[in-house]
């Protein structure tokens, strides 16, 4: 997705910049935030996500300082990946998947939604014919991907 190089420092070649992808989504899943970290990361991407999964010991001021800096990660990230287990998305990962679209970012989600709206259509990564399949070699839900 990007479109810049950076000159390898031990070798001085040119290399193409990893795809940065900000995970969203619901931090009850912690296990599959991880999941999907360990999965993205293994295919060469750079995975900004949530840093803290539990609430408690955390006052208010702190999880709106956390709030401003995912929105940071977004802002860094080429797309945006949904972690949202069992079709699960909040009313704050709507938020999320909103503003990252009105900065024309790619959202890719885990599973397939549980509503269907031009909006939040579900996608997974396209691969060759536009669509997610086995032979990519990745994990993710179903093959299901918007047009």
């Amino acid at each position: 997705m990007r479109a810049f190089e950076m000159r390898c420092h031990s070798c001085d070649a040119m290399q193409d910049y990893p795809t940065i992808v900000c995970l969203v989504g619901s931090t009850s899943f912690k296990e599959a935030y991880e999941k999907v970290n360990r999965d993205l990361t293994l295919l060469g991407e750079v995975v900004l996500s949530c840093g803290v999964f539990h609430k408690r010991g955390i006052s208010e001021k702190q999880l709106h300082d956390l709030y401003k800096l995912h929105v940071e990660k977004i802002n860094m990230a080429d797309y945006i990946f949904v972690v949202n287990v069992g079709g699960y998305i909040s009313a704050q990962t709507k938020n999320e998947i909103e503003y990252a679209k009105d900065l024309g970012k790619p959202v890719t989600y885990l599973e397939q939604c549980r509503f269907q709206t031009d909006k939040y259509a579900c996608c997974l990564p396209k691969c060759h014919d536009g669509f997610h399949t086995a032979e990519c070699g990745t994990s993710f839900g179903s093959e299901w991907c918007e047009g």
